[in-house]
């Protein structure tokens, strides 16, 4: 085990940084665009008057806070705090997305009030939406399956204390032994990375485009091609680490 001062634990995480810079350079340029168009979309929203736009101003920007951690710790190889991060943007983004997808508008002005919505109430919600047509805009089947539950449970059974979650803080060591992993790192762990990459990313697109195109259709009109170029490419990512079974 890693001797455990603080100065052998930052050289520690630059040797990984430098390790996760190599072999997920093609997520972190992904990443960085992401990043930006994520920006680009939140100008849109800053300085709005109207509670709707507010609203999605506050949760898409708290969703990418939530991304960035998710970034930065699994530059260090924290993967389980990682998931943790993930999982937080992912709850943000499903809320996000199911109060944009209110024809009424209500339940923007239901959280504005303090109001809290249970994650497993807002996924069912959109598990069950299949059109929906919001200030003319009109959006079909956005998620009516269960993709985000699937992906919601996986991410909490490693964030969670149970004795499954161990399973990624410790790897086998030699025939009949196992190394607890202290201080973080990324080795055999490119599904889980890939996995916490392609979902967070895609989801964060995903939603971002949807209140670009509700609350800012020309800004998305203006920039579909570079969002579907943006979406085409997290999807080859994600396929080509599933294509090599890592």
């Amino acid at each position: 085990m890693l001797e455990l001062t603080l100065a052998n634990v930052e050289r520690h995480w630059a040797g990984i940084s430098q390790q996760f810079r190599v072999e997920y350079q093609r997520w972190i340029t992904v990443y960085s665009t992401l990043l930006e168009t994520s920006g680009g979309i939140l100008k849109q929203f800053e300085g709005r008057r109207r509670l709707p736009e507010n609203c999605c101003y506050l949760l898409l920007s708290k969703a990418v806070n939530h991304s960035l951690s998710m970034y930065t710790l699994a530059n260090r190889g924290l993967l389980i705090d990682a998931a943790f991060s993930g999982r937080n943007a992912l709850e943000t983004l499903l809320l996000l997305q199911v109060c944009t997808l209110d024809p009424s508008e209500k339940l923007f002005e239901r959280w504005a009030n303090g109001e809290r919505f249970q994650p497993i109430w807002v996924r069912r919600k959109l598990e069950n939406l299949s059109e929906v047509r919001v200030r003319g805009i009109i959006v079909s089947c956005p998620k009516p399956d269960d993709t985000y539950s699937f992906a919601y449970k996986w991410l909490s059974e490693i964030t969670h204390a149970n004795v499954g979650s161990t399973s990624y803080s410790m790897r086998p060591k030699g025939e009949h032994g196992y190394e607890v992993i202290v201080g973080g790192d990324i080795r055999d762990a490119q599904v889980m990375i890939n996995a916490l990459f392609a979902v967070v990313g895609s989801t964060l697109l995903f939603t971002g485009i949807l209140c670009a195109s509700v609350f800012s259709l020309e800004w998305a009109e203006e920039n579909k091609e570079k969002l579907s170029r943006l979406q085409k490419e997290i999807d080859t990512i994600s396929k080509s680490y599933m294509s090599k079974g890592t």
